[in-house]
């Protein structure tokens, strides 16, 4: 089995997100990455976060103190991944065998650069919360009109004006059923404010306003309230992003179906090629959007079986030499692995 750093033999996986924002795609990413790699090694997953810091620590201010503290009260960690976790924070005895403090995007750099899964990011939806998921979602909607059309969006301030397709899409049609926004922390109330408005002026000088349900909530709705996000990933019957989202990109064409984005210059060429992401911009308004027509493609499972197998390699090594083979990163290095090419 190779060297364990807690006496019962339990690999301990720690999601260190520290002071960073929980519901950034970059901390759920790593929250499910850190799940599917405990999956893999058989052990358990801890996530450590801003309020797990300062409510169960109070006694004491200092990061590194605190990390001790947990792993004296949960085991010391065995896997330590999250881009805001530092090596100079972690001082306990034994240290990790292995240490990842590299992005989410580095990572699936690393692995799939110039292969079919080139600009996938790993992301913490599973077939079974996406179930869930879609479960929520139609209680609370139980009589949505169909089709529904997803809109996420980011910060708009890029935002090129698109208003003549979208208003193009509606006269022909190809927007009715339920248009349902979904602003994320980096849209900015106003320009999303500007935008939905500008929505329905589109319904109406259209004709379309029987026909079209638009739903918009506000950020602060859904901070505070219920979040539609994973609903509409899971239901959506189409799916367009407004903005830069690498994370919403690789989380909406998980179950197969393309997204429309208006910023394709920031998407790998790969995902484009293989029509898993479309340029809204060049979208024809007299065709219907694209739906679910693609297999499904998710990178999280392979970056967890990759980060496993590299764990159990090092921990059999540190068998050997315990303190010399501790804090490795495979990410260090972009490893060779046997993907088909594009």
């Amino acid at each position: 089995m190779g060297f364990r750093c807690n006496r019962d033999g339990t690999t301990r996986i720690w999601a260190y997100i520290g002071n960073d924002d929980p519901t950034r795609g970059e901390s759920h990413g790593a929250i499910g990455l850190a799940k599917r790699i405990a999956e893999r090694l058989n052990g358990n997953a801890l996530v450590i976060d801003r309020v797990m810091m300062q409510d169960c620590f109070k006694d004491t201010h200092e990061t590194a103190q605190r990390i001790k503290t947990l792993a004296a009260q949960h085991g010391a960690p065995d896997l330590v991944i999250g881009h805001a976790a530092k090596e100079s924070l972690f001082t306990q005895s034994p240290l990790p065998t292995i240490f990842i403090p590299t992005s989410l995007p580095s990572m699936a750099d690393d692995l799939f650069r110039g292969t079919a899964l080139d600009g996938v990011v790993p992301h913490h939806l599973t077939t079974d919360n996406l179930k869930h998921a879609q479960t929520e979602f139609d209680c609370r909607h139980p009589d949505l009109p169909r089709p529904l059309t997803a809109i996420f969006t980011t910060s708009l301030w890029q935002y090129s004006d698109q208003d003549n397709l979208f208003h193009d899409l509606a006269r022909h049609g190809h927007l009715d059923g339920t248009v349902y926004f979904c602003p994320s922390r980096r849209t900015e109330p106003d320009l999303y404010q500007t935008l939905t408005n500008r929505f329905k002026s589109i319904a109406i000088h259209t004709g379309r306003v029987e026909h079209i349900r638009i739903i918009a909530p506000s950020y602060t709705s859904i901070e505070h309230g219920y979040n539609p996000y994973n609903g509409l990933v899971a239901a959506a019957d189409h799916a367009i992003l407004l903005g830069e989202s690498q994370s919403i990109l690789s989380e909406c064409i998980t179950r197969g179906r393309a997204i429309y984005t208006d910023t394709p210059y920031a998407v790998a060429h790969t995902l484009l090629a293989q029509r898993y992401v479309r340029d809204f911009n060049r979208h024809d308004p007299r065709q219907p959007l694209a739906g679910t027509e693609l297999p499904p493609l998710n990178v999280t499972d392979h970056i967890a079986a990759h980060i496993a197998e590299k764990f159990n390699a090092f921990a059999l090594q540190r068998t050997c030499d315990p303190h010399g083979m501790a804090m490795k990163n495979p990410f260090v290095h972009a490893p060779n692995l046997n993907q088909p090419r594009f």
